[in-house]
C-alpha cells in the first residue's frame, strides 16, 4: 500500500499547487436570490456571460436558503450576470468586473407576469420539477465533441476514467436516449458515440427501484435528442497486422430512430481479445474510445494460443414512441450471435500427493487442440402499463466442440517411478440449451416461470498405455463412449402480497404490517443413455463394457412455500431526516422428493422429504437528507444441503486414469445454517474521509456434508469415495472503501477493498481422518486521477492476495502462497489529433519457496485525422517478452505446479474508420 500514498501524494501536492495557481488569477462573486417578500428562491439559475463574447463562463443554482457562488471567474473581466427562474422575471447586471471577490448580498425577483419576457434568455441549467436539466447548447465544444465531453462540462457531474458517471458523487446506473434504453444499455455506447451537437439537454432525475428499501433509488440520465436529429448511424471498421502474424479485424454499424435501433457487427483475432456478446463488441469500439482499456484488450491470462471470430446483429423495436422509461412499455428485442474459437495449448504439470505412505508425485505433459463454436439466439418482448407488467424472453444457444489431448504422466514415490500412462483423447461434444421465460407483475402479486430443456450429444474416443513397473504389467486399452442426455427443468416463483390483497394493510402507510406469501419450485426431469465400448486386445475388436453402460433416468422435485410478515417503523422530520426499521421473520415449508430409475440396482431410489426452516431478517437505515446515509442488514436462515442425483450414483471412469471417482447411493441431506451482516454507508457531501463504504460478514455451517475419502493403490492410483463428514463451515468478509475528491479541474477518485474466507473441510485420505483448514485474504487498492477535460488519465492498481493451507491428521502439511501484482496505467492527450497511452503490470507469485516474477509493459499510439472520423494506431503489446503463466496451488493434501503457454510480445499497426450520420424527423 505505501506505493499507492506515494502516488497519491504527489497527485495531491500537483493537482493541488494547480489549484492554488488558478485561485490566485481569479475571484469569485456570490450572494442571495430573494423574491420580493424576502423569502429565499431555490433552484434559480445564476449564469455569467462575458460582456464582449457573450460566452459562458461560470454557472450555479441556488440551494435552499437561495445562496450561489461562482467560482474561477478571470480577474479584469468583464461579465453579464443574468439570473433566471419560471416562476420569476429575469434578473441582469451588466459589467460587472472585480479584482477581488465580489458579495452581492440580496437579490429580490419579481413575478413573472407575461409568459415571454423581453429578454428571451435559456439559463444553461435548470430544475424542472424534480428533474435536472442541463441545456446542451450553452456549453461550446469543438465540433468533433461527443456527450462525454459535454458531460465533463457540466455543474455536479464527473466522468471518471473508467467510464462512470456520477452526479454530487451518486452514481448514474442508466443513461437513457429519448427515455429509452440505447442498444444494450452501457452507457459508452451512447455518451461515446452520440455528437454533442444532436442533444438538446440532459436530464437527471431519480427514481425509487423498491417499495421496501428507499436506499435503492438510483439516478438516471436521459439525452432529449434535438429536433431533427432523432436518427443516425455510427459505427467502426478496423483492420490490424502485426509481427508474429497476429491480425485483427472489425466491423460494426449501428442505426437508430425514435423507434427502431439495429446494430450488425464481428470480429476477428488471434491477439486473445475475445468480446462473448453484442454488447462487448459494442462498448469496446466507440468513436471517443478509451485507450487505457483499449490496451488490456488482449488478456494475457489465456492459456495456450487462441484464435476466435464473433459476430452478431442486435435489433430492439418499440411498437409506441415514448420518452420515459419507467412509464408504459411496449418493445421487443431481437439478440443474435455467432463465435468460433480455437485454441492451443501446452502444459506442464507436478503434483504431490502427501499420504501416511510417503509423498506421491505425478509428473505430466499435456498438449491439446480444440475448436470450439457457439450460435445464440434471443427474443425479448416486454408489455409494461398503469403498473401492469408482463416480459417474455426466449433463449436458444448451441454450442459444439471438437477436441484433441495427448497426455503423458509417471507416477514417482520417493523418486522411484511407479507407473507410465499415455493418453490420447478425440472428443466430439454437441450441446443445445432452449430456454422460455415469462414474468407477470401486478394486481398484488409478483410471478416468474421458467422452462428449460438441455441436451447433449458426446462421442469420445479413448487410446491408453498404462504401465505398472511395481506389478511389472503394462495394458493396453482403448475405449469408446457414446452419450445422449435430455434435461427438462421447470423454475417457477409466486409472491403474493397478502396485505394489499386482503385489505389488511397499505404500502402508503408505513406504520402498516405486511404480509406475504411465497412460493418456488423446480422440478426436473433427467434422462442419461450412455454407452461405453472397450477393445479386446487378443481379438482386435470391441465389445460393450456393461458395468460402465448406463440408461438411467431421474425426477426430482423442490417446493419452498413460506410465509413472512413484515414490520416496518418510520421515523420523520421536515425533510432533515429518516429512520427507518425493517423487521421480518416467517417459516419456510420445504418438501423434496427425487426417483431415480436404472439398469442396474444402485441406481434405482425413491426418496421424499419435508422441513420446516425459519428466517430472519432485520433492516436498519438512517438517512440524513442532503448528507449521508447508514444502513445495517442483519439475516439469518436454515436450508437444506440436497445431495446431487449425480453424487448418488455417478461413477467418473477413464481407461488408465490415475484417479476414480465414485458415488455413495446412501449420502443423506445435509443442514445449513447462515447468519450474515452488512452494513452500507454512503456520504453525499464529501465531508467524510470516505464517501462509500460497505462491509459483509458471512458464516455458513453445514452438518453431514459430502465429503472425499481417498484410497491409494501401490501404483500410484487414487480412488474416491463420497461419503457424509460430520461438521464443515466457512466465513467470509468483504470490506470496500471509496473516496472521490474534485480539485479545480481536476478528479482524484481512490478505492481500498478487502476480503478474506477462511473453511474447514473433513476428509479421510487411506483411512485416516483429516481436516483441512483454508485461509485466503485479499487486499485491493489504487487511485484514478483524470483532468475533467479527459486529456489526462492515471489509474494505479496494486493487489495482494495471501493463501494458506494446514492440513491436520495422521501427518501435517503447511503450504502458503503469496501474490502480488501492481498494475499503472496512463493514458494522455498530446494534442488534438495525438494521443498516447501505456500499461504496466508487475507481478510477483511465492509459492513454497519459489518466487516467479514477470513485468509486463504495453505502449499504443493514435492518431486522428480526416475530421477526426480516421485513426492509425501503433500497438507495442509486452515490450519485455515477459508474459509467461504459472499455475501453483494447494488444496488439502496435495500441491500443483503447473506452467502454460500464453500470448507474448507483438507489435501492430490498424487503421479504423468511424462512420457517423445524425438526422430524422421529430415524433409526432
Amino acid at each position: 500500500m505505501r506505493y499507492i500514498l506515494y502516488v497519491l501524494f504527489f497527485l495531491l501536492n500537483v493537482v493541488g499547487y494547480t489549484c492554488v495557481a488558478q485561485e490566485q488569477s481569479s475571484y469569485t462573486i456570490r450572494g442571495y436570490v430573494k423574491n420580493q417578500e424576502g423569502q429565499p428562491v431555490k433552484s434559480a439559475t445564476v449564469a455569467a456571460y462575458g460582456a464582449s463574447d457573450s460566452a459562458l463562463i461560470a454557472y450555479s443554482l441556488t440551494g435552499p436558503n437561495g445562496l450561489f457562488d461562482l467560482k474561477k471567474i478571470a480577474i479584469e473581466k468583464k461579465i453579464r450576470l443574468i439570473i433566471t427562474h419560471v416562476s420569476y422575471s429575469n434578473y441582469i447586471i451588466e459589467n460587472i468586473k472585480g479584482s477581488k471577490d465580489i458579495d452581492l448580498q440580496d437579490i429580490k425577483l419579481k413575478i413573472r407576469e407575461l409568459l415571454i419576457d423581453s429578454v428571451d434568455v435559456k439559463p444553461p441549467v435548470y430544475m424542472n420539477k424534480d428533474t435536472l436539466e442541463f441545456n446542451a447548447d450553452a456549453f461550446k465544444l469543438e465540433p468533433e465533441a461527443v456527450v462525454e465531453d459535454l458531460l465533463r462540462k457540466l455543474p455536479g457531474v464527473i466522468v471518471w476514467g473508467d467510464g462512470e458517471i456520477t452526479v454530487n458523487g451518486k452514481k448514474v446506473k442508466n443513461v437513457f436516449v429519448n427515455g429509452k434504453r440505447f442498444f444494450t444499455g452501457d452507457a459508452k455506447i451512447a455518451t461515446q458515440n452520440l455528437a454533442k451537437n444532436i442533444v438538446e439537454k440532459v436530464q437527471v432525475y431519480q427514481t425509487e427501484e423498491s417499495r421496501n428499501n428507499t436506499q435503492d433509488s438510483s439516478y438516471h440520465m436521459n439525452l432529449v435528442l434535438k429536433k431533427g436529429k432523432s436518427a443516425g448511424v455510427f459505427g467502426k471498421a478496423m483492420l490490424g497486422a502485426g509481427t508474429d502474424e497476429k491480425n485483427e479485424q472489425l466491423g460494426n454499424i449501428n442505426y437508430y430512430n425514435l423507434k427502431t435501433q439495429l446494430s450488425v457487427g464481428g470480429n476477428r483475432n488471434n491477439v486473445n481479445f475475445q468480446p462473448a456478446s453484442m454488447d462487448a463488441l459494442l462498448k469496446n469500439a466507440t468513436f471517443k474510445g478509451n485507450l487505457i482499456e483499449r490496451l488490456l484488450q488482449s488478456n494475457f491470462n489465456l492459456d495456450g494460443v487462441n484464435r476466435s471470430a464473433m459476430g452478431g446483429v442486435f435489433l430492439q423495436h418499440d411498437f409506441k414512441y415514448h420518452r420515459t422509461e419507467e412509464r408504459d412499455r411496449n418493445q421487443l428485442e431481437v439478440d443474435v450471435f455467432r463465435r468460433n474459437f480455437d485454441n492451443s495449448t501446452t502444459r506442464t504439470t507436478n503434483t504431490t500427493d502427501f499420504t501416511d505412505a510417503g509423498t506421491l508425485s505425478y509428473i505430466g505433459e499435456n498438449e491439446s487442440e480444440s475448436s470450439n463454436k457457439q450460435n445464440r439466439i434471443g427474443l425479448k418482448y416486454n408489455l409494461k402499463k398503469q403498473g401492469k407488467e408482463v416480459l417474455f424472453t426466449l433463449n436458444n444457444r448451441n454450442d459444439t466442440q471438437m477436441s484433441t489431448v495427448s497426455d503423458l504422466q509417471n507416477s514417482v514415490r520417493d523418486d522411484k517411478t511407479l507407473s507410465l500412462l499415455k493418453n490420447t483423447s478425440l472428443l466430439d461434444k454437441k450441446n443445445k440449451t432452449t430456454e422460455a421465460k415469462i414474468y407477470l407483475s401486478g394486481y398484488n402479486m409478483e410471478s416468474e416461470q421458467t422452462y428449460m430443456r438441455e441436451s447433449q450429444f458426446l462421442s469420445s474416443e479413448v487410446r491408453s498405455l498404462f504401465e505398472d513397473f511395481n506389478g511389472k504389467t503394462s495394458s493396453l486399452n482403448e475405449r469408446h463412449k457414446n452419450e445422449h442426455n435430455v434435461s427438462d427443468s421447470y423454475k417457477g416463483n409466486l409472491k403474493v402480497y397478502l396485505s394489499e390483497l386482503l385489505k389488511l394493510g397499505n404500502y402508503k402507510d408505513s406504520r402498516s404490517l405486511k404480509f406475504e406469501l411465497n412460493n418456488t419450485w423446480n422440478y426436473r426431469d433427467l434422462k442419461i443413455n450412455q454407452r461405453f465400448l472397450d477393445l479386446d486386445t487378443s481379438k482386435n475388436q470391441f465389445f460393450e463394457n456393461i458395468g460402465l453402460n448406463n440408461s438411467r433416468s431421474n425426477k426430482e422435485f423442490l417446493l419452498t412455500s413460506g410465509l413472512n410478515v413484515n414490520k416496518r417503523l418510520e421515523k420523520n422530520f421536515d425533510g432533515r431526516y429518516k429512520k427507518t426499521l425493517i423487521a421480518k421473520m416467517g417459516l419456510n415449508g420445504i418438501y423434496y422428493n427425487s426417483s431415480a430409475i436404472g439398469n442396474q440396482e444402485v441406481q434405482r431410489f425413491q426418496i421424499n422429504n419435508s422441513y420446516l426452516k425459519p428466517f430472519f431478517s432485520l433492516y436498519a437505515e438512517d438517512i440524513r437528507f442532503g448528507r449521508q446515509l447508514l444502513s445495517q442488514t442483519l439475516d439469518i436462515e436454515y436450508k437444506k444441503n440436497f445431495v446431487d442425483y449425480e453424487q448418488r450414483v455417478y461413477v467418473v471412469d477413464s481407461v488408465g486414469a490415475y484417479n476414480y471417482r465414485i458415488a455413495n447411493p446412501y449420502l443423506i441431506n445435509g443442514d445449513i445454517s447462515r447468519i450474515s451482516l452488512k452494513t452500507n454507508y454512503i456520504n453525499f457531501n464529501h465531508r467524510f474521509f470516505i464517501d462509500q463504504g460497505e462491509l459483509t460478514v458471512d458464516y455458513n455451517q453445514i452438518n453431514k456434508p459430502v465429503i472425499d475419502s481417498l484410497v491409494y493403490s501401490t501404483s500410484g492410483k487414487s480412488t474416491t469415495y463420497l461419503i457424509n463428514g460430520d461438521k464443515a463451515w466457512s466465513a467470509s468478509f468483504k470490506l470496500f472503501l471509496k473516496k472521490a475528491i474534485t480539485l479545480s479541474d481536476n478528479s482524484l477518485q481512490v478505492y481500498y477493498k478487502t476480503n478474506g474466507d477462511l473453511f474447514k473441510n473433513p476428509s479421510y485420505i487411506g483411512g485416516e481422518y483429516y481436516n483441512t483448514k483454508n485461509t485466503s485474504l485479499y487486499f485491493s487498492g489504487g487511485g484514478l486521477f483524470s483532468t475533467d477535460d479527459g486529456k489526462w488519465t492515471i489509474r494505479l492498481d496494486q493487489d495482494l492476495n495471501f493463501y494458506r493451507t494446514l492440513n491436520v491428521g495422521t501427518i501435517e502439511q503447511r503450504f502458503k502462497t503469496n501474490d502480488f501484482v501492481s498494475t499503472v496505467a496512463l493514458s494522455l492527450q498530446l494534442i488534438k489529433s495525438i494521443s498516447l497511452s501505456t500499461s504496466m503490470k508487475y507481478r510477483n507469485n511465492s509459492f513454497m519457496g519459489e518466487n516467479n516474477t514477470i513485468f509486463i509493459n504495453n505502449l499504443s499510439c493514435n492518431f486522428r485525422f480526416a475530421k477526426n472520423q480516421a485513426e492509425l494506431e501503433f500497438l507495442a503489446m509486452d515490450l519485455f517478452n515477459q508474459n509467461k503463466k504459472i499455475l501453483n496451488r494447494a488444496l488439502g493434501n496435495s500441491i500443483n505446479l503447473a506452467k502454460v503457454n500464453t500470448l507474448n510480445q507483438y507489435l501492430m499497426l490498424s487503421l479504423s474508420y468511424y462512420p457517423r450520420y445524425f438526422s430524422g424527423k421529430k415524433s409526432k
